[in-house]
């Protein structure tokens, strides 16, 4: 367990014989000023790429930790082209973890667009057929 000022933050648990949890704190009794946002216009703010390591060459799909600093910051550790005193890179690295209730919020409002759009079109499909209705009896 992870604590800060005797509260428990965070716990790596074994949940069974197989698996671990990587639990964070989100209780409602720690938190206050709750507010909406758009997580579309998050999502839109940051860049994505296909990138292979300089390592390995392995591909993987993922941000610029420094480009996702200026979006998200807390889900940034460390600065941006920093270094240590024998000029050895000490990386910036990105908990993707941080990413999920944008997401989360993202896939709502799609799904909110995409039941305005159904409803729409529902009513369109109504309007055409009245009027159909209506050019069949204006011949006959």
């Amino acid at each position: 367990m992870f604590q800060k000022q005797g509260t428990t933050i965070g716990a790596i648990t074994q949940t069974n014989a197989n698996t671990i949890s990587y639990n964070t704190t989100s209780d409602y009794r720690l938190k206050t000023d709750l507010k909406s946002y758009s997580g579309l216009d998050i999502l839109k703010k940051i860049k994505t790429y296909d990138f292979a390591w300089k390592s390995d060459g392995t591909r993987m799909y993922g941000v610029m930790a420094h480009e996702l600093q200026s979006v998200l910051p807390y889900a940034v550790s460390g600065k941006k082209d920093e270094m240590d005193s024998v000029g050895k890179i000490l990386p910036q690295a990105v908990d993707y973890s941080k990413l999920t209730p944008v997401l989360v919020k993202a896939i709502q409002e799609l799904e909110e667009q995409l039941q305005s759009f159904r409803e729409k079109l529902e009513n369109q499909k109504k309007e055409l057929e009245i009027l159909k209705k209506y050019r069949t009896k204006k011949r006959n």
